[in-house]
This record gives structure tokens, sequence and C-alpha cells, in this order.
């Protein structure tokens, strides 16, 4: 996997910006998706970001605009879902008092 760092994306987010890659959620609580039909994958540990896809690139090594693509498409997937969780939470739990 590949750590997601802002100074090293930035020549794959420009890459990805200008080709309008069409990002595809193929499931968001695992967090996977595809780009031109490239499996991308995300996982925090410690605090640090991963990526992963399958195009040769990134299996070298390199960060690939498939992962900037699908980056930002996890970012929002990822708040939206947490704002639902709080959303279910606070419905789940009306009237209770602490």
């Amino acid at each position: 996997m590949l750590k997601l760092e802002a100074d090293k994306m930035q020549k794959a987010i420009e890459r990805a910006k200008a080709e309008h890659l069409k990002v595809r959620i193929i499931n968001a609580a695992k967090r996977e998706y595809e780009v031109k039909g490239y499996f991308i994958r995300f996982a925090v540990n410690g605090g640090e970001k991963f990526g992963s896809c399958t195009c040769k690139g990134a299996r070298a090594g390199y960060m690939c605009k498939h992962v900037a693509a699908a980056a930002q498409a996890n970012i929002m997937v990822q708040s939206v879902r947490e704002e639902a969780d709080r959303i279910d939470f606070m419905a789940r739990n009306v009237g209770w008092m602490i």
C-alpha cells in the first residue's frame, strides 16, 4: 500500500484532474473504488492513510492518478457516512438522559 501524503500526490492529483477521471464506488464501508478498470482500496492505520491500486505504476510503488481520483471520492463518501452515523445514533437515542 502507498502512504498518502499531499506533497507526494500533487502530480497524480494534477493528472487525475486533467483527465476528469470517473470514480465508481464499489463498497463504501470497505473503502473500495474503481477508476478506469483499476481497483483501488484505502485503509487507515495509526492515523496514517494508505491506498492501493491494481495498476502497474502503483504496484511498482509510484503514486498513480487512479488513487488520487479515488482519494477525493473516499474523503467525500466517508464524511457523509460519518454524518449519517451521527444522525442515526441520535435518532435511535432520542429521549435518553445521562
